[in-house]
């Protein structure tokens, strides 16, 4: 209550106390690191500096998404102290990176943003979710990819996710099966957590003649090691020819 009339008489007086509020954070962004979504909830801390001439109150802190609740300090900071704004990021159902904003309003008008970011390692059933297909220690969000019709001469292109499972980076190799279909990898070794994204390129204009082809591409994790695994994923679609012109050309007048 006694913050809502702060700033009810801000807003009121039309008062901006920003220049005497400084406010030095000592963690601007925190960094969550590897968490596992099965242990739940974590919570973290984004310490400041009152190196203002005056008390300044935290308002509020809005985190950018439901994933983030906020706790803010109860009493003024006076000058020279340090206050903290405690925050706890809950993991349930999101596998993978983040990087989350805080908005911080002081009484003094002075606003300022926080980072939250980490990665975190999901549980089998959240991954299934948006990686369903098992690959050793990989998770791939398809294994059947498809082009539809390509015009012989275009280089159209697919994507696939491996999104990493395990506790361990793993490293990966993936192998076209056909010198018409080029291959990029955004990562060789892959942390845990981490998505590969996988680009498959098809050069259509090298492909012999035109109709269906699906092409094998093989996804390998742990190359060349005891703990070698490989998974075949496929790049479907049908080759056709330009569209040749119905008559002869007519220059317009």
């Amino acid at each position: 209550m006694e913050r809502l009339k702060r700033m009810a008489i801000l807003a009121c007086l039309g008062l901006s106390w920003a220049v005497s509020a400084e406010v030095v954070w000592l963690e601007p962004v925190y960094d969550y690191g590897l968490m596992k979504e099965g242990d739940g909830p974590r919570e973290g801390r984004a310490r400041f500096v009152n190196k203002g001439s005056a008390p300044v109150s935290v308002l509020e802190a809005k985190p950018t998404c439901g994933c983030t609740s906020t706790r803010i300090p109860d009493d003024p900071v006076a000058p020279g102290d340090t206050a903290a704004i405690f925050f706890t990021y809950d993991p349930a159902g999101r596998p993978g990176r983040f990087n989350k904003h805080i908005k911080v309003l002081f009484d003094s008008g002075l606003r300022q943003s926080i980072g939250i970011r980490g990665n975190v390692l999901g549980t089998d059933e959240s991954v299934a979710q948006f990686y369903p297909v098992e690959c050793g220690p990989f998770r791939l969000s398809e294994d059947r990819l498809l082009m539809g019709n390509v015009t012989k001469g275009k280089t159209p292109n697919v994507f696939v996710n491996a999104y990493n499972l395990s506790n361990d980076t793993v490293p990966l190799r993936v192998r076209s099966g056909n010198k018409a279909l080029r291959v990029k990898v955004s990562a060789t070794d892959v942390a845990p957590g981490d998505v590969a994204t996988i680009g498959l390129f098809f050069e259509s204009a090298g492909w012999e003649k035109p109709g269906q082809f699906e092409i094998p591409v093989e996804f390998t994790s742990r190359p060349g090691s005891p703990a070698e695994e490989k998974h075949i994923i496929k790049v479907a679609g049908t080759v056709i020819l330009p569209d040749k012109p119905s008559g002869p050309f007519v220059k317009k007048k």
